[in-house]
């Protein structure tokens, strides 16, 4: 795997990886944050940890034959207070919908994310961060 991280101006870099997609990282400097045009670094890594735990949970569904209808993680996540100022906790709130959902199924696919799969999430909590996890199951119609 390899990324490129380009500096644009200020603190603002057009970063890409081996898929040859770019997105703008963006830091803002004190009195300018609503100027931001992109994420900042941190936030991208959040969203990593989401978008690997929320590919295993759909992977590990399917692979059961669950008909899911849809997935949303809301994460929050709380960092320290002086540098380097890491992820301290995570939490990671699951909307799973589809038709007869079972909580086992869920709570499975869940639970083998954080313990084997996703490489994000092993990869904070090895940082010494803490991740807890709840789900809601919405029936679909």
């Amino acid at each position: 795997m390899k990324a490129e991280v380009t500096w644009i101006k200020d603190l603002r870099f057009i970063a890409s990886g081996d898929s040859n997609c770019g997105i703008v990282v963006d830091i803002p400097e004190e009195g300018h944050e609503g100027e931001r045009i992109g994420p900042g670094p941190m936030e991208l890594m959040l969203i990593g940890v989401g978008a690997c735990t929320a590919s295993d949970v759909v992977w590990i569904l399917r692979k059961q034959r669950v008909q899911l209808q849809r997935l949303e993680l809301h994460l929050q996540a709380e960092r320290a207070s002086t540098d380097p100022k890491m992820f301290t906790k995570i939490h990671i709130e699951y909307l799973v919908a589809g038709k007869g959902l079972k909580e086992k199924a869920v709570a499975t696919a869940i639970r083998l994310s954080h313990e084997k799969y996703c490489s994000a999430t092993n990869s904070v909590v090895r940082g010494g961060a803490t991740i807890t996890a709840s789900h809601r199951i919405v029936e679909a119609t």
